[in-house]
Order: C-alpha cells, then structure tokens, then sequence
C-alpha cells in the first residue's frame, strides 16, 4: 500500500500559521461544528472588523458576521503550529541574564501512521486506512466514544465538545470525531 504523507521544512516554518487557516477554509463543511451552527444562513451581513460580543460576533455595525468569521474558525484543530524554544538562560556575575535561545515552529496534524493505533481502538471501524493514498480516513459511524482520541499519541481525532460522551446516541447534536484527511480530495 503506498502512505502518502505532508512535507514540512522545518527551516522554513515562521510560525505565521497559514496553513491553519489553509486547512480550515478548505475543510470547512467537514467540521464537526459546522453541523450544528445556529448561525448558518445565506442573510448575514458581511462587515468589515470583526468583534467578539459576549457570545456571537457582530461587525461594526452590529450586524451578525458569524457566517464570515466561522470560515476560518473551527473548534477542531487539523493543524496546529506550536513553537519550541532551545537555549540556556544564564546569570553573569554582576546578576545580569544573557538569554540565548533559539525559537523554531513545527506544523503538525495527523500523521496518517502505517499502523495507525486509533484504527485499532475504534470499536465501530470508523477510521480505516485508504489503500490508494494510505491516509487515515475517518467514516460516518462514529459514537462518540473517544477511543480513538485517547489513543492516538498526536491528538488527531477531536470533537468540536468536550463533553463529546455525554450525548445520546439519538442525539442529532452528538459530536462526532473528525480529523486530517491529508487533503486526499485535492
């Protein structure tokens, strides 16, 4: 089976996080929270600095921008840029500090393992391996057990809840795991 997989160049990353908003905008009906937005309708008003009151998000004018603002927000996170700091802080003899560190950044998501431990721990068989790409892809017959979240050592299954076992099986609202699909569409 071939195993297709991301290239990252270390050296290169800036931390910006473009890739984030890269994945989330090109996944954006695949999220989990997308399901059961309140705020999905085509009559929302775009507007132009975006704000955060109380619970919605208003632009300027007070018009609802949800519809705006949920194309690069998802509570799920695919890819996550995280920094690492290497160095040594020391304290010179007239008690002054001379940092030397150095700060890198590393993208990462589903590693799409060739033994993948979440495979193994869905009890449905949601999550399979593609035999063209080698990905780890995830079905539609999750319940939300978390299994597969507790045993993936990178944090690639997630629910858009926390509290994702608390819902009943009937439950519409039922968060179910999604994850990285290694773009295999594009």
């Amino acid at each position: 089976m071939p195993q297709w997989g991301f290239f990252f160049n270390q050296d290169r990353c800036v931390g910006c996080k473009t890739c984030i908003i890269a994945c989330k905008n090109w996944n954006e009906e695949r999220r989990g929270d997308a399901k059961i937005n309140p705020y999905d309708s085509d009559d929302y008003i775009v507007q132009e600095n975006v704000v955060e009151s109380g619970s919605s998000y208003v632009g300027s004018a007070g018009s609802n921008n949800y519809g705006l603002y949920r194309q690069y927000y998802m509570k799920e996170e695919w890819r996550r840029v995280s920094p690492i700091e290497e160095g040594a802080t020391t304290v010179n003899s007239d008690g002054t500090f001379e940092v030397n560190t150095e700060r890198r950044y590393i993208s990462v998501s589903c590693n799409h393992c060739a033994d993948a431990v979440c495979v193994k721990a869905c009890p449905q068989g949601n999550i399979y391996k593609d035999p063209d790409t080698g990905a780890t892809l995830a079905g539609t017959s999750c319940i939300s057990c978390g299994r597969c979240k507790s045993a993936c050592p990178w944090g690639a299954p997630q629910f858009y809840d926390e509290n994702y076992a608390k819902y009943s099986l009937s439950d519409p609202k039922r968060p179910m795991m999604t994850k990285c699909n290694l773009c295999v569409d594009r």
